[in-house]
Order: C-alpha cells, then structure tokens, then sequence
C-alpha cells in the first residue's frame, strides 16, 4: 500500500508462489521468497520489480494486468494464476474487482474441467518454449533455453495434483539463476 498503492491505475495485490498453501503458523524456510502479484489497470505492464530485501524477507514482485484477471474462466485456465486465487490471498483490493474472481476461482479450483484445460496451459507453455529453440545459437545457449521449458513438465504433473507450480533457482555464480 505504501509504494504500488499509490501509482496510477493499482488495481490490488495479493499472494502467489509456494507460501500460499503454507500454514500460517509455518516458519518461512531461509531459501524461500514471498511472491506478491501487483495487479494494475495497464494492458502491458512494465517489467516486474523481481526480487528484493524487504524487512529481512526476500520478496519477489510482479506486475500483471488486470485483463489477465477479468474473468474467473480465464483465471481457472492459466496454471500459474489460478493457485493464487484458490484461496483468499488479496492483500489489497480497493475497487472489490478482485475478490469476484477469486471468490469463484475458489469454488471451481478442483473441478475436472478445470484441471484439464491448467494441464493443458502447462504442456502448451512447455511446446512453445521448445518450439522457439534456436538451433543455430551457440550450444550453451541452447541448453540453457531448453531447460526451463523442460523443467516446465513437471507442472503439468503438479497441476493435476492441485498443487502450486513452482521453479526453484539455484542460485550460480555472478547471481545467476
């Protein structure tokens, strides 16, 4: 509310990321970061802030446009929205827009229909990224951009299993990821 509350066309916010299922009483573990979706009223949004040290708590923020939340259906069909809406994680919503969505997110999150089509998202994530594959580029390039989509396959799995898909980093030299 301090700094993106103020701006232009902010929408709310809520959580994402693997601390939404986490218990409240649980301890947060030292490698984790907390996820905060910064929803604005932009078609394109700027790029995202990323991660950064907020009161000893590593956060990581994202900007993502309000279309993107307008409907529940689309919401249900995109895996990586649809877990931060399966509960109530808003940390702000000043116009009411986003509890709507969730509210119905959260009553068809487990629905079959709607673990078919996030599976679907996923495997469509993973074939386009090994679709764009530069062949020419230089070897490591091209391992590198081989890994994530494939490391995107066990999404689907987690997808069907309604549980959160993440990427974990590990972190290389030069802060690499």
């Amino acid at each position: 509310m301090k700094h993106a509350g103020r701006e232009p066309g902010f929408r709310g916010a809520y959580f994402s990321g693997s601390t939404v299922a986490m218990p409240d009483d649980a301890v947060l573990p030292s490698a984790s970061d907390i996820d905060v979706m910064v929803v604005i009223d932009q078609a394109a949004p700027p790029l995202k802030p990323g991660k950064f040290m907020y009161r000893g708590t590593l956060l990581e923020v994202s900007l993502l446009s309000w279309n993107q939340l307008a409907s529940a259906e689309g919401v249900l069909t995109h895996y990586h929205l649809a877990g931060g809406f399966r509960t109530d994680t808003i940390i702000a919503d000043p116009t009411g827009h986003l509890h709507r969505p969730q509210e119905q997110v959260s009553r068809h999150f487990h629905e079959m229909e709607w673990v078919r089509r996030r599976c679907g998202n996923a495997r469509e994530k993973i074939e386009n990224g090994l679709r764009s594959l530069d062949p020419s580029a230089p070897w490591h390039d091209v391992v590198t951009a081989w890994l994530f989509p494939t490391g995107i396959t066990t999404h689907v799995l987690l997808a069907a299993a309604l549980r959160n898909p993440t990427v974990r980093c590990v972190t290389l030299p030069r802060g690499r990821c």
